[in-house]
């Protein structure tokens, strides 16, 4: 079973349609971040900040994870950590072979193989570390996501005891436990390490994964949450007065920046304060929220369609979505609009359904394998 369909499958036997749906937001606001930023679209610096406000999906994805989580026996430790790992790991490590394959043909055509250009490739891509090697950057960008995710599994288990004995006072040791490593880290960047982008790669995983274990364990406390209890919503006010106040006092008494792509990587304690901020803000008007969507949907039932696809794909999105952006990147260089409002319109209009249609595409050579497989099985 892939990771998606793990927590998929989780979600079935204690079934909860909101985190369904959260996490298709969450998938379907990936897309919409990486328009701006893998396109370029409206890429113009009075609107950088502006555009970098969309950056909220990946704790809400992780909030969802723990939330996910929540909801069944995690068990055996090792058990535990060996599927997660699995799960993740097949389809990247396929995706990575597709990769490969692709980088090879590249360099073939452009007279650049070598022994050694053949062996730091494989490397990049069989130690997921970040960094890996392809043509075009789209097919790269967003697999900071794999260690980051693997480094939160092995934590997890324990950060579900920590939450099952603490409650809600976990929220505040996870937040203080990451502005000392954010300190830490940011210490040893200073460490003379000669250019090595190895070092550097460690200490980005090392931050980003303690920054989105904090919505992981918000996301484990949500049977408490699902109940929106006084305490829950007093609580979630709270945290979005004193989020927007640290962002102003980040910004006005420290200068810091207000662009979160910036603050993002790595994630450090402006984000955070964003972050908290958005998925405070989205908690307390989810009922609102809902009725938005079924009136949407009534509208536009396609896009139900989309964000379940979208959430219960998860994985393959991240994964093979660089095709899709790679294919409408030609088609606004064909186009040629120059950053102009209908160059993000074609933009949007057409990114969707192309990610869906690569998802669609993965589905069905997955479901060719295991038809072929079972007909092998029974041959036999």
């Amino acid at each position: 079973m892939k990771v998606d369909q793990l927590e998929s499958a989780d979600l079935k036997v204690n079934r909860d349609k909101t985190l369904d749906y959260l996490r298709g937001l969450a998938v379907f606001q990936v897309v919409f971040v990486h328009v701006f930023y893998y396109l370029f679209v409206l890429n113009i610096d009075s609107l950088l900040v502006l555009k970098s406000f969309a950056l909220f999906e990946m704790p809400l994805f992780f909030f969802v994870t723990g939330a996910v989580n929540s909801l069944k026996d995690t068990g055996s430790y090792r058990k535990f950590v060996v599927k997660r790992f699995k799960g993740l790991l097949v389809p990247y490590y396929v995706y990575a072979a597709i990769c490969l394959a692709i980088t090879a043909v590249y360099c073939l055509l452009k007279n650049m193989l070598s022994v050694r250009l053949a062996i730091t490739v494989f490397l990049k891509w069989l130690f997921p570390l970040r960094g890996q090697i392809m043509p075009h950057v789209y097919f790269t960008w967003a697999l900071w996501f794999i260690p980051v995710y693997l480094m939160i599994t092995v934590m997890l288990p324990a950060v579900k005891v920590l939450v099952r004995k603490l409650g809600r006072l976990s929220v505040l040791i996870f937040v203080l436990v990451f502005i000392n490593v954010e300190v830490l880290l940011g210490i040893l960047r200073t460490i003379p390490n000669e250019g090595s982008t190895l070092y550097s790669n460690i200490l980005f995983i090392i931050q980003e994964s303690f920054f989105y274990m904090i919505f992981v364990g918000i996301g484990l406390l949500y049977p408490h949450l699902k109940q929106r209890k006084s305490i829950d919503l007093i609580l979630a006010a709270a945290m979005l007065t004193a989020a927007v106040i640290g962002i102003v006092i980040c910004h006005f008494v420290f200068g810091n920046t207000l662009d979160m792509q910036t603050n993002k990587f790595p994630p450090n304690h402006v984000f955070m304060f964003y972050s908290f901020a958005v998925l405070s803000l989205l908690y307390l008007v989810l009922p609102f929220l809902k009725k938005i969507y079924k009136l949407l949907i009534s509208i536009i039932p396609v896009l139900d369609k989309l964000i379940v696809t979208f959430s219960e794909n998860s994985i393959y999105v991240f994964l093979y979505q660089g095709f899709a952006f790679w294919i409408v990147s030609r088609l606004l260089v064909f186009l040629d609009m120059h950053n102009s409002l209908l160059e993000a319109a074609v933009a949007f209009a057409t990114i969707y359904p192309m990610v869906w249609l690569t998802v669609v595409i993965i589905k069905q050579i997955r479901s060719f394998r295991k038809t072929d497989l079972k007909k092998q099985n029974i041959s036999t």
